[in-house]
């Protein structure tokens, strides 16, 4: 029986259908493509992530690695390569919680309304379509890759992902996404509640006028010019609302590895998390 079998004994079966391409198939149990749940009903939000399968997947080897850490810390990127070197899927468990807030935005719903924002979870497929450079994201079936990270859900993420029942239905989903291991998950409470057991705990950081200039040269690529000051007052009212919420708040595991990123490049903080995981694999050969 596989570890997603053992955690929701009551919620899985195995996928008849698992033609490249499938759709989303509503049962009222969590379906899986390969091993990854596709839908479940009886769980507020659908998540579903499709592989591209020309990807490496290493997914036999079991290894779940946590990429934790504050806005413009450099988790989408590093999670990003770090999955490319080591042939593992990304699954960044922000844009779920982005996806969920356009869609309490385009609703009408204001963020701080816990019972109507509970409501829309059950109305809600995310997809993270994993590609070899890219991981698409489809909000009930449209994609959102770009509107998600535009400013507006930048600024309600925060109040929509601090819901009770919002953190509850993610996490839950997140888990099942990586139950059977071969992931690079991205995220603020990976390592501390998604799998506290992960095999490597990263905690990135930086200097506030780093992860500012960072998030200006982003927007700047997208033709968007905002003030520096502007986005450090931004990134630091973020950081008090992820840092101080009730659920699952912004916090290093214990034992997380800190790796501070202010002053490195990409390349170097991708060799970093590669090497501590390649350690780990070594050690599991030689056991």
């Amino acid at each position: 029986m596989s570890k997603l079998a053992q955690t929701f004994p009551l919620l899985i079966r195995k996928s008849e259908n698992n033609k490249k391409g499938a759709g989303i198939q509503r049962t009222p149990r969590v379906v899986l493509k390969d091993r990854f749940p596709v839908c479940c009903d009886s769980i507020p939000i659908c998540v579903y992530l499709k592989a591209d399968t020309h990807l490496p997947i290493l997914s036999n080897r079991g290894l779940i690695i946590a990429i934790d850490g504050p806005a413009g810390s450099g988790k989408s990127t590093t999670a990003r390569m770090v999955a490319e070197r080591l042939g593992l899927l990304h699954i960044d468990t922000g844009a779920m919680y982005r996806a969920l807030t356009l869609k309490v935005l385009e609703e009408g719903v204001r963020p701080g309304d816990h019972e109507a924002i509970a409501r829309l979870l059950e109305t809600t497929n995310v997809i993270l379509k994993q590609g070899a450079m890219l991981q698409q994201v489809l909000l009930n079936g449209r994609d959102v890759t770009g509107r998600i990270r535009d400013a507006d859900v930048t600024r309600a993420v925060s109040a929509v992902s601090e819901v009770r029942s919002v953190r509850e239905a993610m996490v839950r989903q997140q888990r099942a996404l990586g139950a059977e291991g071969g992931v690079v998950l991205e995220g603020r409470d990976i390592g501390t509640v998604v799998f506290p057991d992960a095999d490597l705990k990263i905690f990135l950081v930086a200097s506030l006028r780093t992860r500012a200039a960072r998030r200006r040269a982003e927007l700047l690529r997208s033709g968007v010019d905002v003030q520096l000051a502007s986005l450090e007052d931004d990134i630091a009212r973020r950081d008090g609302l992820d840092s101080r919420r009730t659920e699952s708040p912004l916090v290093r595991a214990p034992d997380a590895i800190e790796l501070d990123t202010s002053e490195l490049t990409i390349e170097e903080q991708v060799d970093h998390v590669v090497r501590q995981a390649q350690e780990i694999l070594k050690r599991r050969e030689q056991a």
